[in-house]
């Protein structure tokens, strides 16, 4: 039943991306057209205004990479496929990220991390209404005020931006669960949430590894196996729902 099921989201999956890719073609074909209109416009009734102006710097970043699968068993398998992943600053957000409910609020990421400074979000952007994001990153930044010497002039203050704790956000594309927890920046191991692929038990932990956002970004996650008789260790990440 399981495989029946799986291989009904497979096909289900093929065919709305195969209708988003004609629909994005579509798109593509009458923004083509549009710089040609607007120019007309602009010649009529004077300068035209731009739709959509680009965000402010450092609110939002986009990374093209790689995504890495690899399982080694009961049967070796493995894939790699490009993608786009963009880093948003939830603070300030583009209004479409902005008023996702599939993401949480920058408040309640801080009221989780215990930090009181900015938060950003590495994830896979939706594209014409459809969104596969098995794995996304929220960074949650402190900000810590420090004193400097002012020469006998009084003390002059500054304030620093430390990465205090990391989320991570994980779905199991076939059946579109999802689970929340934190980890600490650099590397962790965390105690396995959530069923995500039919070939492994829950009879394991995950390690995971993320950089700290960048020119370049390495997200790393690992199922480490362990024997079933052995109980389960307390772990640092812990679960939390939204």
């Amino acid at each position: 039943m399981e495989a029946l099921y799986l291989l009904f989201s497979i096909a289900s999956t093929v065919a709305t991306s195969s209708l988003f890719s004609l629909a994005l073609s579509l798109r593509s074909l009458v923004s083509l057209l549009l710089p040609n209109l607007s120019s007309a416009a602009a010649d009529e009734g004077g300068a035209a205004e731009e739709l959509s102006p680009p965000p402010p710097p450092q609110r939002i970043r986009l990374y093209e990479g790689r995504v890495r699968h690899e399982r080694r068993r009961p049967v070796a398998h493995a894939f790699d496929y490009p993608v786009r992943y963009a880093l948003v600053d939830l603070d300030h957000a583009p209004g479409v990220v902005s008023s996702s409910y599939s993401h949480l609020h920058p408040d309640r990421a801080r009221e989780v991390a215990g930090s009181n400074g900015p938060v950003y979000l590495l994830t896979i952007p939706e594209s014409v209404g459809y969104e596969q994001n098995p794995l996304s990153i929220y960074y949650c930044y402190d900000l810590e005020e420090e004193k400097e010497d002012g020469g006998g002039r009084g003390d002059a203050r500054r304030c620093s931006i430390l990465l205090k704790m990391c989320i991570a956000e994980v779905t199991n594309t076939p059946w579109g669960e999802k689970v929340f927890f934190t980890f600490r920046p650099g590397s962790d191991l965390v105690a396995k949430p959530l069923h995500v692929s039919p070939f492994m038990d829950m009879q394991g932990n995950w390690s995971i590894h993320a950089d700290e956002p960048g020119p370049k970004t390495l997200v790393e996650k690992r199922q480490v196996f362990r024997p079933s008789q052995v109980s389960q260790p307390k772990l640092p990440g812990r679960s939390f729902t939204p």
